[in-house]
């Protein structure tokens, strides 16, 4: 039981979010329900959004048995020392008549040390984080520095790399808070652009402005675009999202997304030009 819990524990800190919606969406419909499996894990976590780059980092085992053995309790111990969330509750039943009374206990770790032992467990988590993200700025450094290289040289311009790497990158699209913009993330990218005004109902204006414009939009872009309408946020996104391109690719993967991503980018630019230039002479 216990190493099966810890095999469990693996294989589910090695799931995408999207791969944990798909196995919930799955099991739902296996016992008959019907389920919003997104918007219900979104709601657990309480995010608005996937963040991959968090999803699945820290997993917590639970191990419930009447009783446990010495072997198991100083396993547990162990685990808990190295910064790995492994709790032992005892449960034992009782019939008091026709009644029944379980009695649950945690016996590792043992309630009265679980403060101590959090401190610990935490300094070790930090220095994990630490250390994931001086990874993910080397490689999300080398990635924008890759795109940066290829995007000049189809601008004509001479940008450089950003000295502490962001999840996106960003130029002005020539209208008031609109940007163009590339997103990363491990395992996927999206080109877009993105309204963000500190006032909604701007926000909302200016987005269903480019919407209805949406056919003209697409078919200069060649292909549907995602539009993402958030009323009551003041963030909308009318994008392209490239699945296999993320930041952690190499070599000669990775000179291929920036190509892709750059040559879509300029195929965006160029299907929202004549909307953003018709948009400043109604304006004017």
């Amino acid at each position: 039981m216990e190493l099966q819990a810890l095999r469990y524990a693996a294989m589910v800190s090695t799931l995408t979010f999207q791969q944990a919606v798909d196995a919930y969406e799955h099991f739902a419909k296996t016992i008959g329900n019907e389920v919003n499996a997104r918007k219900q894990i979104l709601d657990f976590l309480r995010w608005e959004e996937p963040n991959e780059e968090l999803f699945g980092q820290d997993v917590k085992v639970a191990l419930v048995s009447s009783d446990f053995s010495r072997e198991v309790t100083t396993t547990a111990l162990w685990l808990n020392d190295r910064g790995i969330d492994v709790r032992c509750i005892r449960m034992k039943p009782y019939i008091d008549q026709e009644r029944l009374f379980v009695d649950m206990q945690q016996i590792v770790p043992l309630p009265e040390a679980m403060e101590y032992q959090v401190q610990i467990a935490e300094k070790a988590q930090a220095e994990r984080s630490d250390k994931r993200d001086r990874e993910r700025n080397v490689r999300l450094g080398d990635f924008w520095s890759a795109l940066i290289a290829v995007e000049n040289q189809r601008r004509g311009t001479d940008r450089k790399p950003p000295n502490v790497p962001q999840s996106w990158l960003y130029h002005s699209a020539g209208i008031d808070n609109a940007d163009f913009r590339f997103a990363a993330k491990q395992s996927e990218t999206s080109v877009e652009l993105q309204i963000n005004a500190n006032d909604a109902e701007y926000n909302n204006q200016l987005f269903d402005y480019f919407h209805r414009c949406k056919a003209e939009i697409e078919s200069r872009f060649g292909s549907s675009l995602l539009w993402e309408k958030k009323e009551d946020k003041r963030v909308s996104h009318i994008r392209v999202l490239q699945a296999d391109s993320g930041y952690l690719l190499n070599g000669e993967e990775r000179k291929r997304a920036v190509a892709e991503l750059s040559g879509v980018m300029g195929k965006l630019e160029a299907a929202m030009a004549p909307v953003i230039e018709q948009y400043h002479e109604e304006e004017a």
